[in-house]
């Protein structure tokens, strides 16, 4: 180990220091500097708002768009970092107002409740209900609803992955990308980085363990996937990610084991990799199709030699930043056409996403569509349906073309009865 990484260990934090006391007062100062955010860029205008979570508990939450953006924007809801018990920080104010500015994009940044005050999943439906109030309020709120991604860093890296698998689960909101900055995904802890990295400076396997602890200290978890991402069965009909691992993280090893299951689930646009200087890669895909469009992105990664995860990070924001990518090539001015979603149950997922009637009544309905809309049809992640989405002029179109499609796969026997 160099020279300046053993001098930076000897600032390891021990992990006797988090609890719910400890959090709690480092809440309480996070609240007092909270009072007055940060001033966002000149063009670059904020404003809160307050939402319901689930169970009824008020939700607030941040906004920033770039002056002038009048036309149904693109949107990354994003979540912060701090191990699920610490609340947002300034500094992440201003990386999110740059997202805003750099991008062309709004961004709704979420305060969630954290685990000092409920565990797991509170904070986890505090973020999916933001979610949800940005798809459900789209063009009210000027955002194009095909366009809404995800991000968090950390912890909040696992709450955007959790988001992108129950949105899958449920059909919708349909997102178009997930940012996961070095992200928890995993409750096990059972890699060889978490055997490794138990003193590393900010964040290590012992406080990563504490984390745990504090945020599933319910023992009724739920949806463990929505905790946990990794232990999810399938990850099939995910939007494209960008994962990034740091080096020396204890965090490193479950972040590239999740791109790995994402790309073994046939997922585009995942990059993972390990050095000392920025790559610059193109990743171009003939034939995926991404919100109807033949799409290619180039990604951008930087893993810096340091255990400070938190400076990796926001350098990563501002490589992203600079290039505009990934949400700046959505972000030219767009028309909102009426959606229709139809689920259908069916005996065999696959086989009826596969059966050639259907896939030609799909083509025939994307051929009448032609550039004025689109049409999707996805499998649910967990129940035996058939989602069928289509968005058009009309409503009156949408829901015809739809039920063309749906009316296939009943008459070809899909249907479960």
């Amino acid at each position: 180990m160099c020279r300046e990484l053993r001098f930076a260990n000897k600032l390891a934090v021990p992990g006797w220091t988090l609890n719910l006391k400890t959090a709690e007062i480092a809440n309480r100062a996070l609240d007092r500097m909270a009072l007055a955010l940060p001033a966002p860029p000149k063009g670059v205008e904020s404003w809160g708002t307050q939402i319901f979570s689930e169970d009824g508990t008020p939700v607030r939450l941040t906004r920033y768009r770039p002056k002038g953006l009048d036309w149904a924007a693109p949107c990354l809801v994003y979540f912060h970092g701090g191990g699920f018990c610490l609340r947002d920080a300034r500094y992440i104010h201003r990386y999110a107002a740059r997202y805003a500015e750099g991008a062309r994009c709004e961004v709704v940044f979420v305060h969630y409740r954290t685990a000092d005050i409920a565990p797991f999943p509170a904070p986890f439906e505090d973020c999916y209900a933001a979610l949800r109030w940005v798809w459900d309020n789209a063009p009210r709120l000027r955002i194009d609803p095909a366009r809404i991604a995800v991000g968090g860093d950390s912890a909040g890296g696992a709450l955007a992955a959790a988001c992108a698998l129950r949105a899958r689960d449920e059909g919708g909101p349909w997102l178009c990308f997930q940012l996961l900055v070095y992200p928890v995904t995993d409750c096990r802890m059972e890699t060889n980085s978490m055997r490794k990295y138990t003193d590393s400076p900010m964040w290590n396997a012992v406080l990563n363990r504490k984390m745990w602890e504090l945020y599933l200290r319910d023992e009724d978890h739920g949806t463990p996937q929505y905790a946990a991402p990794l232990l999810a069965h399938d990850f099939s009909n995910l939007p494209p990610a960008y994962v990034e691992a740091e080096e020396f993280d204890c965090l490193h090893d479950e972040g590239i084991a999740y791109a790995k299951a994402l790309e073994a689930a046939g997922i585009g646009y995942v990059k993972t990799a390990v050095g000392d200087k920025y790559v610059y890669e193109h990743m171009v895909r003939n034939g995926n199709r991404i919100g109807g469009e033949q799409s290619g992105h180039i990604i951008f990664s930087k893993y810096a030699r340091t255990g400070d995860g938190i400076l990796t990070s926001l350098k990563l924001m501002e490589v992203m930043l600079a290039m505009k990518l990934p949400l700046s090539r959505l972000a030219e001015p767009v028309t909102i056409y009426p959606q229709v979603l139809i689920n259908v149950r069916v005996k065999d997922k696959t086989a009826a996403q596969e059966d050639p009637a259907v896939k030609a009544a799909v083509e025939a309905a994307a051929a009448e569509l032609g550039d004025t809309g689109r049409i999707l049809v996805r499998e649910s992640g967990t129940e035996p349906l058939v989602r069928v989405m289509v968005e058009a002029r009309s409503k009156g179109q949408c829901q015809q073309l739809a039920q063309k499609v749906v009316d296939v796969i009943v008459e070809q026997g899909h249907k479960a009865e």
